[in-house]
């Protein structure tokens, strides 16, 4: 399809929320002979055909006008979805008959086998179903997903619907789609479900389905609120959770419900409850833009800075109010922030601030609000001594000028690195491609890239490979402006000689900028219990953070031999985590051993520890991001110690630690107990003479293996590690280890029996990971143990799906093709299947991140022996 038509068809699209039918009239007849061509545009997931658009839209007037100007009847849009289709499911009765007294065909389905029928089940109208049947139509049908009518017409409401459908099928009401629903489990009404529970009273209500979820959970995503409450009547567990720990709060705070929201909370949901990523309700809420259920979250205590914890390839500690940047809920963040929300957190190990994010989309309502709340506009450090710690800064991001200027009149300096001496030349040539300048988009990055110089931009400056911005050039265009900068006097304009103290300094008083704003603006909430504590318990806090030197330990004993219980109980926010306290910071700082000049000896944590829990301080306090206990960070630390009196120092700090109440067997976020992080057979059988057990699976195994460390995965191993134990999310360490591309450890692993046929929650196995990553090696190893190349995910993808879809970076896409055919070829000859087909009905052919790389599959398969 030409561009011209598919714009034109956008066009109409938009046309259709503020113009009248004249108007509209007026714009189609201007396109002349092309117009059926502009109706006849099948569309895309953004974008539907018109006639789509306006059924969905719910403008039935201009459906009609659009039916008399020539849209087709039978026109699929990207789901393969017919008018007809869409107005019944929009219940739009009386155009659903107008589409059928003008020919449309009955017997249709969309690309998950749904059929119009289906769709006229789930509207509950028993007239339409009368007239459907009276064609000849079977409800003998279920789709790619288990559906059959019995759970259209539970969802349907309609109590008569569901009777008419069981006088009409064979199907019984015992069953279960793909996910093990029941028909009751699709009931959208109380009076449905009580009938379906009536006709067949042993049904389990609130089984756990294949996904791991519950019927509480599906109706709290629903929005099913009165039937909720009917369960929670009638005795049904509330507070069950699904395999990734998430509540019914969770789930209901995705849907714009706050009277649902505040009765869960009313009848016991924790507000704070948190997920296997460390989510709370909050996040989800921000997350999805429910305005007023954050006002209730909010309201009931809700943490409104505390992050969330996981991993894909950069591990991720998103706060809420990074959560309604990312996805542009411009209230939402100003919630927040009245709430005090921390506007210069940092929410990934890329050091990703909310301002970042903002910039990143060009989004300059939300920069504003975030600047005029004291989002600093440059790069952020954990530590105010590492100034260019961090990877992304919003100079780096921009992709206007008005963005740009935005940034530059708060501050920002116009050559800024970061910790690869990147400045934001360097990040904008490197996304300025031919094919990029073509676009408007494009061209407002040459407007940014143009400013940039004339304002003075180091266009000489060399990032730490010794590149230059004209190094990293794609384009024509980019090296001819950034060729003239250097010929007309935009030489190399040296830094500030006061550039990195100034950055310091700024890193050092970041929360008291931010402190001062919110006072200024007068955004302070209510005290917590941070704020109600003592100045004593706050500097005890802020000092613990500095024992790893003798002075540092000195300092902070100090003030404790000062401090109160109160002061010792103190909890605060800290800078990365959530929340901690004292005693947690100064058994992490354990960890630091030999990191440093002048670390502290055992025996005076020893010492400082004992005051803290001679004064009140919990062992068993969680921080919140981990789920450690003060047991758990010292027998983290105890890899770092391997002299036999530093043992016994250690022996004797666990069993300080017990006198005062630690619980041996305390397990962290993920299921560990202490025992899990042990790497010396000493503190093994120590920790074990005291009653301590494994949880689910060893936390120090999966850590090594993350680092690449060999050596300690062999001293875990030996130390009767779970090589087959599974992590929250089901994953093992031989998954770990595939997934981290680390070839020695998989064949360690394996020398060690680990199982190939493992899966995680998912469905997915080690080779799964392993193809994901395009671990080449990995593969060949895993195959050569045995790995099925066929074995399929819940979702029906094959490890073969994975590697065909990755996408690599552009100066290694011909040698990664390369080797990809090379591996589908010798997985092939290993039993591969080709022709296996996921849940979308998709081959790994199909799914190739390229044509290219099916080009050269099809022909390395054709050239094989």
């Amino acid at each position: 399809m030409p561009p011209h038509i598919k714009k034109a068809a956008q066009q109409l699209n938009q046309l259709m929320d503020t113009a009248d039918l004249e108007t509209m009239e007026t714009l189609m007849n201007s396109w002349g002979e092309q117009l059926p061509e502009v109706l006849g545009w099948q569309g895309s997931e953004k974008h539907l055909p018109p006639l789509h658009h306006a059924i969905l839209q719910g403008k039935l007037d201009v459906a009609r006008l659009l039916l008399q100007k020539g849209a087709r009847l039978e026109l699929r849009d990207h789901r393969q979805r017919t008018p007809l289709y869409l107005a019944y499911a929009g219940k739009h009765v009386d155009l659903a008959l107008e589409l059928l007294q003008m020919g449309a065909s009955m017997d249709t389905q969309n690309t998950a086998g749904t059929r119009v029928l289906d769709v006229v089940v789930a509207s509950g109208n028993l007239e339409h179903l009368e007239m459907f049947l009276q064609k000849g139509l079977l409800l003998d049908h279920q789709n790619q997903h288990g559906m059959t009518p019995l759970h259209w017409a539970a969802w349907s409401g309609n109590p008569q619907m569901v009777d008419r459908v069981l006088e009409h099928t064979a199907f019984p009401l015992t069953v279960k789609d793909h996910l093990g629903r029941l028909p009751l489990h699709h009931s959208s009404t109380v009076e449905v479900f009580d009938h379906l529970l009536s006709l067949f009273p042993d049904q389990d209500v609130n089984t756990r389905f294949e996904n791991g979820r519950c019927f509480v959970h599906l109706l709290a995503e629903r929005g099913h609120f009165p039937l909720l409450r009917h369960l929670y009547e009638r005795g049904e567990d509330l507070t069950v959770t699904d395999l990734g720990r998430n509540t019914v709060l969770h789930y209901a705070s995705v849907r714009d419900q706050p009277d649902m929201v505040g009765w869960l909370i009313s009848v016991g949901q924790d507000v704070n409850s948190r997920n296997h990523s460390n989510q709370r309700p909050l996040h989800w809420a921000a997350e999805l833009g429910t305005l007023e259920v954050v006002k209730v979250l909010l309201a009931h205590g809700a943490k409104v800075n505390v992050k969330t914890n996981f991993s894909d390839l950069i591990r991720h500690t998103q706060t809420p109010l990074y959560m309604a940047v990312s996805h542009s809920h411009l209230e939402v963040a100003r919630l927040l922030l009245q709430h005090r929300a921390k506007v210069n957190e940092i929410n990934d190990s890329s050091n990703t601030t909310a301002l970042c994010e903002a910039v990143s989309k060009d989004d300059l309502k939300m920069m504003q609000l975030l600047l005029d709340h004291g989002a600093l506009p440059r790069g952020i450090s954990r530590k105010g001594d590492a100034p260019y710690e961090y990877f992304y800064f919003p100079l780096g991001l921009v992709r206007s000028p008005e963005a740009l200027d935005l940034l530059l009149q708060h501050g920002a300096d116009i050559n800024e690195r970061n910790r690869y001496e990147g400045t934001a030349l360097h990040w904008l040539v490197d996304r300025m491609e031919s094919r990029t300048l073509k676009t408007p988009e494009g061209q407002k990055l040459l407007e940014v890239l143009d400013r940039l110089i004339a304002l003075g931009a180091n266009v000489q400056a060399e990032n730490n490979h010794g590149r230059t911005p004209l190094a990293d050039a794609q384009s024509k265009q980019v090296s001819e402006r950034l060729t003239a900068a250097m010929q007309h006097g935009g030489s190399a304009q040296p830094l500030s000689a006061e550039h990195e103290v100034q950055q310091t300094l700024q890193d050092h008083y970041t929360d008291l900028i931010q402190g001062m704003v919110h006072h200024i603006t007068g955004t302070e909430p209510p005290s917590g219990p941070a704020e109600n504590a003592t100045g004593v318990g706050r500097e005890l806090f802020e000092l613990a953070d500095q024992v790893d030197t003798v002075h540092g330990l000195a300092a902070f004993e100090a003030v404790l031999d000062r401090a109160t219980p109160q002061d010792v109980q103190h909890l605060d926010t800290s800078p990365f985590d959530s929340e901690e306290t004292a005693l947690l910071r100064v058994t992490y700082r354990l960890q630091r051993f030999g990191k440093e000049p002048g670390f502290p000896e055992i025996s005076d944590f020893h010492r400082v520890i004992h005051k803290l829990l001679s004064k009140g301080a919990n062992p068993n306090h969680p921080e919140s991001l981990y789920g450690d206990g003060a047991l758990h960070k010292v027998v983290k630390a105890s890899s770092t110690y391997h002299r036999p009196e530093q043992l016994q120092a250690l022996f004797a700090l666990i069993d300080l630690l017990l006198e005062h109440g630690a619980e041996v067997n305390l397990k962290n976020a993920d299921f560990n107990t202490p025992l899990d992080f042990v790497t010396h057979q000493e503190i093994l059988e120590h920790l074990r003479s005291r009653g301590g057990v494994h949880g689910k699976h060893n936390g120090a195994l999966f850590e090594a293996i993350e680092s690449g460390k060999p050596k300690r995965v062999q001293q875990m191993l030996d130390l009767e590690a779970k090589v087959n134990g599974k992590d929250p999310e089901g994953i093992t360490p031989l998954m770990h280890a595939a997934n981290h591309a680390r070839p020695e450890l998989v064949r360690l692993l394996l020398d060690h029996e680990a199982q190939v046929a493992s899966k995680d929650r998912l469905g997915r196995t080690a080779l799964h990971f392993a193809c994901a990553r395009g671990a080449f090696e990995v593969i060949d190893h895993l195959l050569q143990a045995g790995a099925d190349p066929n074995v399929q995910t819940r979702q029906g993808e094959t490890p073969l799906e994975f590697l065909v879809r990755l996408e690599w970076p552009r100066n290694e896409a011909v040698e990664a093709r390369q080797q990809t055919a090379r591996t589908v070829t010798r997985m092939v000859a290993r039993g591969a299947d080709l022709s296996v087909k996921n849940q979308r009905g998709h081959t790994p052919l199909d799914l190739c991140s390229t044509q290219a790389l099916r080009t050269e599959i099809e022909r390395a398969l054709r050239e094989k022996p």
